[in-house]
C-alpha cells in the first residue's frame, strides 16, 4: 500500500484536547508489510546484525525511512563506519533530524585524521531556525566583568551584606548592564522596605533596552508590587498590564492573577483535519518520517524529525504543526511549538503525552510535568553531566534512596524507563514536601529538587521566618535555582489552566503567602 493510500484510509476527525483526551488519534504511514520490515531493520541493529538490516530493507517498498535506518546504523557504537559512510550519508540525508548526531559521530570517529590530512569535516545541514519570543537583545560592551559584578551583587544581597551590595549596583549603573543593576538596587530596597526607592530602581530597569521578555515582566510586577507597598497607586495598573503582556512567564501569570483576568492565552487544542494532516505531511518529508517513525514507536527519532522541521517552518504552519505533534504524542514538539508560538498554540504549553508514573500519580499531574519540562524536556534518554537520568533527572543515589530494593549505581540505565523514573522522582517530591518543607512551599521544593535540598537548608537558615515568599525567590544565591522555580511554577500554573483548574500556588504568591502546594486532581487520583 501507498503512503498516499494509507493516509487516505484514515478517519481523522480532530485533534483532541490534551487535557482531556485518553485516546490519541493514529496516523498509519506505513503499510503493514512496510512497518514489519523496518521493525526487523531497526531490531538487527541493536542486535549487531549488520546484514540483517541490508535484508530488512530490501524487503521494503517504501524507502520513507531507508535513511533513518542508515542513519541509525551509523549511529551504533558496535558497526565500524568509514569516513565516506559519513560524508555519503550527510550528502544524502542531510536534512535528516538525526544529522547533527550523525555528523558529531563522525567528528568522534574521525576529526583528528581529518585535520592531520586537511579532510574538511562533513557538514551536517541545519535549518535557518526561530528566535524564542522574549530572547534578551545582544547587549553592546557588555564583558565578563561585567557579567561578574551583576553576580557579585547577587551573592552579597544573598549573604545579607545590603550596603556592599547597593555600592556594587550604584558602581554598574551606567554600564553595559546597569538594568540588572536597577534591578537588584530594587530588591534590596524592597527588601528594607524602602519603598518608593525600589519602585524607582524597578521603573528605571524595566525601561532598560536589554531585557528578555521574562525579564521585563518581572520589572514591571515589582515596580507595581512596589507602588502597592508605598501607597503611591498611580501606575500600579499600567505596569501589571505591561506583565501580562507576556502570559507566558512567571510574572505575566502573577500579574494576570492580580488583575483577576483570565489567562492571554487559550489552551484549546487545534482542531485539524484529515485532509489539512495530509497535505502537511504530503508537503514536508520530514513529516512523513516523524509519522512513520511513530508507527514504531521511536519516540526520540520522531522528536529529532520534528524539532528539524519545525526550525522551517513559518508561523502560519504552526497550528498543523502542533496538530501533528499532538497526534503523534510528541511531547518536546508541542512544547516547541508553543514556545516558539503564539497564543493560537498554548496547548503545546502542556503536552499530551502517555509518561507517568508506573505506580499512578499521587501528586497533581501539574506539579511532575512542570519539572520533567525543566529537567529533559520531556526526553526519557536525558543524561546530564553529573549523571542524572531520565524524564526527572534523578541521580542514581537518589533513585536508590527513593528505592532500596534496587542498585540504580550498577544498574543507572534503568531510569530511562520512564514509568520507573516518574515514580521515583514523584516520591522524592513528596519527600520534599513531607521531610525537608512540611508545609508544601513550592517555591523552595522546587528549588531544593534542582540544587539539593542541604545547600537551601543552611541558606533559609540565615533568612528572616517571615520573609516575603516572593522576595525569597529572588534573593535564591543559586541563579540556576531561581530561575528553575520559577519556571516550574510558571510551566506548573499553565498545566493547570490547561486542565481547567484554577492557580492557588500562583494566587497565594500574589497574596505575599508562600505557594503551597493545592491538590486538584483528587478525582483523577481516587480513580486509580
Amino acid at each position: 500500500m501507498t503512503f498516499r493510500a494509507a493516509f487516505a484510509a484514515l478517519s481523522v476527525a480532530a485533534i483532541v484536547a490534551p487535557a482531556t483526551a485518553e485516546a490519541q488519534t493514529s496516523i498509519v504511514a506505513l503499510s503493514e508489510h512496510d512497518e514489519a520490515a523496518y521493525r526487523d531493520a531497526f531490531a538487527a541493529i541493536e542486535s549487531g546484525n549488520w546484514r540483517g538490516v541490508g535484508s530488512a530493507l530490501t524487503r521494503t517498498e517504501d524507502d520513507v525511512l531507508e535513511g533513518a535506518v542508515r542513519g541509525r546504523l551509523l549511529l551504533s557504537r558496535s558497526y565500524r563506519a568509514s569516513w565516506s559512510d559519513y560524508t555519503s550519508w550527510l550528502n544524502r540525508y542531510g536534512e535528516y533530524g538525526m544529522a547533527e548526531a550523525v555528523h558529531d559521530r563522525a567528528m568522534d570517529s574521525r576529526s583528528r585524521r581529518a585535520r592531520r590530512n586537511g579532510t574538511r569535516a562533513p557538514d551536517a545541514v541545519a535549518g535557518p531556525g526561530r528566535v524564542l519570543p522574549g530572547t534578551p537583545p545582544p547587549i553592546p560592551g557588555d564583558s565578563a566583568s561585567a557579567r561578574a559584578g551583576i553576580e557579585r551583587i547577587v551573592q552579597s544581597i544573598a549573604a545579607g551584606d545590603f550596603e556592599g551590595a547597593r555600592n556594587q549596583a550604584y558602581a554598574q549603573v551606567g554600564g553595559a548592564r546597569s538594568g540588572q543593576a536597577q534591578w537588584q538596587l530594587g530588591l534590596i530596597a524592597y527588601h528594607q522596605h524602602d519603598y518608593e526607592e525600589a519602585a524607582r530602581q524597578f521603573e528605571a530597569s524595566a525601561q532598560w533596552a536589554h531585557h528578555g521578555g521574562w525579564a521585563r515582566a518581572a520589572t514591571h510586577y515589582w515596580a507595581a508590587r512596589a507602588r502597592l507597598a508605598a501607597g503611591e497607586p498611580s501606575g500600579i495598573a499600567a505596569h501589571l498590564e505591561a506583565a501580562a503582556d507576556r502570559p507566558w512567564t512567571f510574572y505575566g501569570q502573577l500579574a494576570e492573577a492580580q488583575l483577576g483576568r483570565e489567562s492571554g492565552l487559550s489552551f484549546e487544542a487545534p482542531v485539524v483535519d484529515s485532509e489539512t494532516l495530509q497535505r502537511f505531511i504530503e508537503r514536508y518529508p520530514g513529516a512523513r518520517r516523524a509519522a512513520a517513525l511513530a508507527q514504531l514507536g521511536r519516540l526520540s527519532e520522531v522528536e529529532s524529525e520534528l524539532r528539524r522541521l519545525h526550525a522551517d517552518l513559518s508561523r502560519e504552519d504552526d497550528v498543523t504543526f502542533l496538530g501533528l505533534a499532538i497526534a503523534l504524542r510528541a511531547p518536546a514538539a508541542q512544547l516547541r511549538a508553543a514556545e516558539f508560538g503564539g497564543p493560537e498554540v498554548a496547548a503545546g504549553f502542556c503536552p499530551a503525552t502517555s509518561f507517568e508514573p508506573d505506580d499512578g500519580f499521587s501528586l497533581d499531574r501539574a506539579v511532575l510535568y512542570a519539572i520533567v519540562r525543566q529537567e529533559s524536556y520531556f526526553n526519557p534518554k536525558a543524561v546530564s553531566v553529573s549523571n542524572a537520568r531520565g524524564l526527572m533527572q534523578l541521580l542514581p543515589s537518589t533513585a536508590r534512596d527513593m528505592d532500596r530494593s534496587t542498585n540504580y549505581r550498577r544498574n543507572p540505565s534503568a531510569l530511562f524507563e520512564p514509568g520507573l523514573n516518574m515514580r521515583l522522582g514523584q516520591s522524592y517530591i513528596r519527600w520534599l514536601m513531607t521531610e525537608f518543607h512540611n508545609d508544601g512551599d513550592l517555591g523552595r521544593v522546587f528549588a531544593a529538587y534542582n540544587g539539593g535540598p542541604g545547600w537551601l537548608s543552611r541558606w533559609l537558615a540565615t533568612q528572616p521566618a517571615d520573609i516575603d515568599p516572593l522576595l525569597l525567590l529572588e534573593m535564591l544565591p543559586r541563579a540556576e535555582s531561581r530561575d528553575y522555580a520559577e519556571r516550574a511554577l510558571s510551566h506548573m500554573a499553565l498545566c493547570r489552566k490547561s486542565y481547567g483548574q484554577p492557580t492557588p500556588e500562583l494566587d497565594r504568591l500574589v497574596s505575599g503567602e508562600p505557594a503551597l502546594y493545592t491538590p486538584l486532581d483528587v478525582a483523577r487520583i481516587a480513580q486509580r
